[in-house]
C-alpha cells in the first residue's frame, strides 16, 4: 500500500472534518460535559502549506484548484462534509449543546486503536502510527489524539442538534404502505377496515423501505408538505386513509398512511430537554431524512455561500 493511500485511510475521521486541533473544553464545564464552544472550525483564513520543494511553497489553494478541476465530484463530497460540519457548529453553539464528556474520550480511545490496528495491518513497513504522523505531520500522539477528538466531538455535536432541531417543530409520526397492485391494495385496505394490524400488513405488502420497519417514517415537521403522505393533517392521531392513488417516479401505486402520533414542538433550553434528547438517540439513531432536513434548513438559516475566489 502507498504512504498516500495510508494517510487516507490513518487519517480519514479526522481530515474529513477538520484540519484543526480541538480546544480544549472551557474551565467551568467542569469535567462532566463538553460544551459546542470547544468544536472550533479549523484554521480559518489560512492558506496551508502542505509541501515544500526547495524554496517552493505548494499551498492548500493549490491543492484545492487541481482537484477542482480534475475531481471536481471528489472535492464538491468533501466540500458538502465541511458545510455540515459548519452548520452543526453554528447550530450547536447557538443552542449551547454540550456532550458528556467520559463518552466522547472512550470514543476517542477507541479510535485511536483502530486507527493503530489500520494502519499496521494496512502499510508494509515497520514505521508505527505515532512515529509516521510525528515525521509528516509533526504531530505528537497528543496532538494526533486531538485531531481525532475533534472530528468525534463534531459527530457526538452532530447527533444532538440534528435531533433536538427536529424536536424545535411540531412533528407526525406516521406508517404508510406502498401498494402497485390494485387487487392487492383493495385486499389490504378490506384487511385495515376489518381491523388489521397496519404493522403487520405494512411488514408483508409495502414496497416502499420503510415496509421492514412496518411502515414507520421518521417523525416529519407537521408543516412539510410530502406529497408521498398528503392528506395526513386531516387524520386523527390512529386513523388512516387509503387506499389512494399515487405515482411515484413514473409508478403508479396505492398508497395507506395512518397517523401515530402528533408531538408538539419543544421549547426549552438544551439543559431541560438534554437527558430526553439523548435518551431518544440511544433508542432510535439519526436517520438519513433527518439529516437531510436539518441541512436544508440550516442552510437556509445561516446562509451557504461560494466565494468568487475559490470559484
Amino acid at each position: 500500500m502507498s504512504v498516500s493511500s495510508a494517510v487516507v485511510s490513518a487519517l480519514a475521521l479526522c481530515l474529513v472534518v477538520s484540519t484543526g486541533a480541538a480546544q480544549s473544553p472551557p474551565a467551568d464545564m467542569g469535567p462532566a460535559r463538553v460544551a459546542a464552544s470547544s468544536f472550533g472550525s479549523g484554521l480559518e483564513g489560512e492558506d496551508l502549506v502542505v509541501r515544500k520543494v526547495g524554496d517552493v511553497e505548494i499551498r492548500a489553494s493549490d491543492v484545492y484548484r487541481m482537484l477542482d478541476l480534475s475531481s471536481p465530484a471528489v472535492l464538491a463530497d468533501a466540500a458538502s462534509e465541511l458545510v455540515l460540519m459548519a452548520l452543526v457548529r453554528l447550530a450547536a453553539q447557538e443552542e449551547g449543546v454540550d456532550v458528556p464528556a467520559a463518552e466522547l474520550e472512550a470514543e476517542v480511545d477507541r479510535a485511536v486503536a483502530e486507527q493503530q490496528a489500520r494502519f499496521a495491518l494496512e502499510v508494509t513497513t515497520e514505521i508505527s502510527l505515532e512515529e509516521f504522523v510525528a515525521e509528516r505531520h509533526g504531530w505528537s500522539p497528543e496532538a494526533f489524539r486531538s485531531q481525532l477528538r475533534h472530528g468525534i466531538l463534531g459527530n457526538m455535536l452532530l447527533d444532538r442538534v440534528v435531533r433536538l432541531n427536529q424536536w424545535r417543530s411540531a412533528r407526525d409520526e406516521l406508517q404508510i404502505i406502498l401498494i402497485e397492485d390494485e387487487s392487492l391494495a383493495q385486499e389490504v385496505g378490506s384487511k385495515l377496515a376489518a381491523g388489521a394490524s397496519f404493522t403487520v400488513l405494512a411488514r408483508n405488502h409495502s414496497s416502499h423501505p420503510s415496509g421492514a420497519e412496518g411502515g414507520f417514517m421518521p417523525l416529519l415537521p407537521a408543516s412539510l408538505e410530502v406529497p408521498l403522505v398528503a392528506g395526513r393533517e386531516a387524520l386523527a392521531v390512529g386513523e388512516y386513509l387509503g387506499p389512494a392513488p399515487i405515482t411515484l417516479g413514473g409508478v403508479d401505486y396505492w398508497r395507506f398512511v395512518r397517523l401515530v402520533d402528533r408531538m408538539e414542538a419543544i421549547t426549552g433550553d438544551w439543559s431541560a430537554v438534554r437527558e430526553q434528547v439523548e435518551t431518544d438517540l440511544a433508542e432510535t439513531p439519526l436517520h438519513g431524512d433527518e439529516l437531510a432536513l436539518f441541512e436544508a434548513t440550516m442552510a437556509e438559516r445561516y446562509g451557504v455561500a461560494t466565494p468568487a475566489s475559490s470559484r
